[in-house]
């Protein structure tokens, strides 16, 4: 988790964020930022501002993984019913050979009876 979300780069840019604010409120300085809080903006909607752009690429990255999957499954089964139809057509000529042998065998015991 630390290096999937980059937890230690996170932490560093939070706490440059606070000292540049820090700063800022020391110098008397708004800051004037696109994503500056306002007292008119309801908690909720600040938090899917940041939110939901992660929450984009999670998806992105899981249906990319999904399709991957799917393709994956899909050539596995081709290859499933490949080995199925290849196994049906071997018992066919086994039970060809076999019935071949029979009837050698019938005409055999046929032909020493006589």
């Amino acid at each position: 988790m630390f290096e999937e979300y980059k937890l230690p780069e996170r932490m560093d840019e939070l706490y440059a964020m606070q000292r540049e604010a820090s700063a800022r409120a020391d110098a008397d300085e708004p800051y004037t930022g696109a994503d500056v809080w306002r007292p008119d903006l309801p908690p909720r909607t600040a938090a899917r501002a940041r939110t939901v752009p992660v929450l984009t690429r999670e998806r992105n990255r899981m249906q990319a993984e999904l399709k991957a999957l799917e393709d994956e499954c899909a050539v596995l089964q081709e290859q499933m019913q490949e080995n199925v139809r290849a196994k049906q057509a071997a018992r066919a000529e086994a039970a060809r050979i076999l019935d071949a042998f029979d009837e050698a065998g019938h005409s055999l015991r046929v032909l020493l009876c006589l």
